[in-house]
């Protein structure tokens, strides 16, 4: 039995509004150290490999559980966030300034249109999405914690859901909507197993922070 914990980054600069340079480098705030130490308790026993994207918060995020077992590998993946605007167009803004143009990229519902070639098409994060389930599958059997991203890890949840869509314009509207309807709260986990029947996906949980610590 194989059971990846995929669980978002905790709250980042991005996410409480400041102004951010790059979405690699956006840090977790005070708020998210505190989420992610309670995240980190989460696991009584050590996981069998930890994982992070290349984006600083999810590693930061995994620091404490990192410290709790340094004698576990962690290795980087490519579960980083659905990159579709060009970074360099909006370095120095906030999540909210951005939205505008996010809106009219899911308008667009074009799953081939990169914004720049310093950006993703959705066919791009499918393809990371499926890399990701062979990366998973090749560890065989154990326990993976995954750091990962509220878009990324729906999107994956999605795939496993539906693997045999065909990507196409009709096929990203529905996703949309499917991303749209899932509350995705900060240091949040999903769990899914793997054997040889398929895969099994869990529900989303927060047991493991407060509400008063509850961030979007």
């Amino acid at each position: 039995m194989l059971t990846a914990y995929f669980i978002r980054h905790a709250e980042s600069e991005s996410n409480a509004g400041l102004r951010t340079e790059h979405p690699a480098t956006s840090r977790i705030t005070a708020k998210g150290h505190e989420q992610a130490c309670l995240t980190s308790l989460v696991f009584e026993n050590a996981p069998d490999l930890i994982v992070t994207s290349p984006y600083l918060r999810t590693q930061e995020t995994a620091a404490p559980l990192i410290q709790r077992f340094p004698a576990v590998d962690c290795v980087e993946w490519p579960v980083q966030e659905f990159t579709y605007l060009d970074p360099s167009h909006w370095s120095g803004t906030t999540f909210h300034e951005r939205q505008p143009v996010a809106h009219v990229y899911w308008e667009r519902n074009d799953p081939f249109y990169r914004d720049s070639d310093r950006a993703e098409s959705f066919l791009d994060l499918i393809e990371r999405v499926e890399q990701t389930r062979q990366l998973i599958l090749v560890q065989k059997a154990g326990t993976l914690a995954i750091f990962s991203h509220g878009q990324f890890t729906r999107t994956f949840w999605w795939r496993m859901i539906l693997p045999q869509l065909v990507i196409d314009s009709d096929t990203m509207k529905r996703y949309l909507h499917f991303i749209r309807g899932i509350s995705f709260p900060n240091c949040a986990i999903v769990k899914f197993r793997f054997d040889r029947d398929g895969v099994w996906c869990g529900s989303l949980d927060i047991s493991h922070i407060p509400p008063e610590l509850l961030t979007y």
